[in-house]
């Protein structure tokens, strides 16, 4: 392969070469014990699946995961491990050095590895920008749109509001059957007839008998 076809590799010194997990993985491989040590392990499944496929199998996974009836076939598939691991750390302790020389990215070596380690366990060795180079940028992982909340009702426009009747939206009710009070009678007014005085009958005084007076004591 010709170095002209990534011109903007050559100068690694523009750009960082390893992951930013590259310390922390050389780390993990090489303080890794896989003899009787199951609970190790199984601590590398968990915090690095990947890596833990490629050294361990997935048949030893298995056992460590399920449980082993056949502990003779563990112990080979332990020894099998240990030969991976060793293999693997030599070649990520080694990848600066085998990777660029004399400030020159070696692209058949990168390549040539990050195909055969794949996008997931490469993005553990080499920056994003040099695993992409090779392998296409990373498929964007899709998130589901969180479900749109119904607007809320828009106000009404004041023109538009339909008048109301007050009639018309109450209900229909019997008229009631009021009986009216009886009007008030007329206040007779007594008339007094005054007779002249021609008409009027004579009427004697009568007469009063004057009271005893009082004897000299």
């Amino acid at each position: 392969m010709s170095d002209q076809e990534y011109p903007d590799l050559q100068q690694v010194t523009e750009k960082k070469l390893t992951s930013e997990r590259y310390p922390e993985l050389l780390e993990a491989i090489e303080l890794l014990y896989i003899k009787n040590n199951m609970s190790a392990r199984i601590r590398l499944i968990q915090e690095w699946p990947d890596v833990a496929r490629r050294i361990l199998g997935d048949e030893l996974i298995r056992y460590d995961m399920d449980g082993a009836d056949d502990l003779d076939r563990r112990a080979v598939l332990e020894d099998e491990a240990e030969e991976r691991r060793l293999a693997l750390y030599e070649t990520v302790k080694n990848l600066e050095d085998e990777s660029v020389k004399k400030g020159v990215l070696q692209l058949d070596y990168v390549e040539g590895l990050v195909k055969e380690m794949g996008r997931e366990f490469s993005s553990f060795l080499y920056a994003p920008h040099i695993v992409d180079k090779f392998l296409g940028a990373a498929p964007k992982v899709e998130t589901p749109e969180p479900e749109a909340k119904p607007a809320p009702p828009a106000a009404q426009n004041v023109d538009e509001i339909v008048p109301v009747s007050v009639e018309a939206s109450m209900p229909d009710v019997a008229p009631i059957d009021v009986q009216k009070e009886p009007a008030s009678k007329p206040k007779v007014t007594a008339k007094f007839q005054i007779m002249p005085k021609s008409d009027m009958p004579d009427v004697k005084p009568i007469d009063t008998p004057a009271p005893p007076k009082d004897k000299a004591s």
